[in-house]
C-alpha cells in the first residue's frame, strides 16, 4: 500500500502535508515522522504517536514528552541549514 505525502506552503508560508492513499483504520495507533525535509532545512528527529479513535478522531502526542494528546495536527521543527560557516 502506498501512502503519498506532499508538503506545500500554507497562508501563513509554513509548511504542511497533505497525505493520500493511506488505509487508517480505527482503534489503531500510528507513528508520524519526518523523513525528508525542506530544502535547506534540517531533518527534525520528533517522532509522533498518532491514535486513531473508534469515532474516527485522530490524536496526536510527541513521543518521549508528558504532555496530552491533542487533536491538532502536529507541526515538525526543522532548524534552518546555515551555509558558509568555517
Amino acid at each position: 500500500m502506498t501512502t503519498n505525502v506532499k508538503p506545500e506552503r500554507d497562508t501563513e508560508g509554513k509548511f504542511v502535508a497533505t497525505i493520500s492513499g493511506a488505509y487508517v483504520e480505527k482503534g489503531s495507533t500510528y507513528y508520524l515522522k519526518e523523513t525528508a525535509p525542506a530544502t535547506g532545512y534540517m531533518l527534525t528527529d520528533e517522532v509522533y504517536e498518532c491514535k486513531v479513535e473508534t469515532d474516527g478522531t485522530i490524536k496526536y502526542k510527541l513521543v518521549g514528552s508528558d504532555s496530552d494528546y491533542s487533536t491538532t495536527m502536529p507541526v515538525f521543527t526543522n532548524e534552518k541549514i546555515v551555509s558558509g560557516l568555517k
